[in-house]
C-alpha cells in the first residue's frame, strides 16, 4: 500500500508540473499574440480569439494548480511524518518473564513483548537465533500456539522459548486433543514451531548446559522489526532454574 501511495504522489506532482507548464505556455502564446497585434495589418479577429483563449487557459491552469497544491501538499507533508501508531510500535521491547509453569519440576521459560499504550503491531512473528541456528517461535494464546498475531498494549504478548522437565512427560500446549510433545527428562529444548506443532524433539532442538547468547527478533507489518539479545544460562541439573536475562544492548 505504501508503494502505491508513493506512485500516486508522484503522479499528482507530475500533474502539477504539467499544469504549471500549461500556464507558462499560455503566457508565451499570449506574448506572441501581443507582438503580432503590434504589427501593421495584424489579423485582429484571430488575435482577439487567441488572446481570449490564452486568458481562459491561464486562468484554468492557475485555478487547477492552486487547488492541487491546497489539496495535496498538506497530505504529502503529513505522510512524511510517522504516525502515532508507527511511533508506538517502533518502541517495542522484548523482555524475559522467566518460568510460567506452576509445577516445581517443570520449566516453561517465556518472553514478552511490551507495546506502548495506543500502539499495535499487526502480523507479528517472532524468532530466536541461538548456537548458530534460527528457530521460529510461536505466540502463546488462549487458543494454543500461533505463528502470527497482532500485538497490543493491553494483551499478554507472550512466547515460549525454552522447555525443560525433571521427569519425562507428554506436553500438550494446545488445550485440546492433539498429539502431545514427548519431553525427555533433564533435556532442555528450544520451543519452536516444529517442536510445538509437529512434535519434533530431535537433537537439533536440544540445548546443552552452559551459557549461551540468544538474539530474539520480532517482525511485523511493512518490514518493521525489533530485537533484543539475552544471556541464556542452563544449569547442568534441574535443581537450579534456567535463567534468561537481557543484555544491556539490543541488536538492531
Amino acid at each position: 500500500m505504501a508503494k502505491w501511495r508513493r506512485w500516486w504522489r508522484l503522479l499528482v506532482e507530475a500533474g502539477n508540473v504539467a499544469q504549471l507548464l500549461s500556464v507558462l505556455s499560455a503566457l508565451g502564446v499570449g506574448s506572441l499574440m501581443a507582438y503580432f497585434s503590434s504589427l501593421e495589418g495584424a489579423p485582429w479577429p484571430v488575435v482577439i480569439l487567441v488572446s481570449a483563449a490564452v486568458v481562459v487557459l491561464v486562468g484554468w491552469g492557475i485555478l487547477m494548480l492552486t487547488t492541487a497544491i491546497q489539496r495535496w501538499y498538506p497530505s504529502l507533508k503529513e505522510s512524511q511524518q510517522p504516525s502515532s501508531r508507527d511511533k508506538a510500535t517502533g518502541a517495542l521491547r522484548i523482555v524475559s518473564i522467566g518460568n510460567k509453569a506452576s509445577e516445581p519440576w517443570w520449566e516453561l521459560v517465556h518472553l514478552a513483548v511490551l507495546v506502548p499504550e495506543g500502539g499495535e503491531a499487526k502480523e507479528a512473528r517472532i524468532r530466536a537465533e541461538v548456537l548458530g541456528a534460527v528457530y521460529s517461535l510461536m505466540w502463546s494464546t488462549n487458543d494454543g500456539p500461533k505463528d502470527e498475531r497482532t500485538l497490543r498494549a493491553d494483551a499478554d504478548n507472550h512466547a515460549l522459548i525454552v522447555i525443560r522437565s525433571a521427569k519425562s512427560i507428554a506436553f500438550n500446549p494446545w488445550g485440546r486433543p492433539r498429539p502431545p510433545v514427548p519431553i525427555a527428562q533433564d533435556v532442555s529444548y528450544v520451543a519452536d514451531g516444529e517442536l510445538l506443532a509437529h512434535q519434533r524433539v530431535d537433537s537439533s532442538r536440544h540445548l546443552p548446559a552452559g551459557r549461551h547468547q540468544v538474539v530474539v527478533i520480532v517482525t511485523w507489518e511493512r518490514g518493521q522489526r525489533a530485537s533484543q539479545a539475552f544471556d541464556l544460562t542452563i544449569p547442568p541439573t534441574t535443581s537450579a532454574p534456567i535463567a534468561l536475562t537481557e543484555t544491556p544492548a539490543s541488536v538492531a
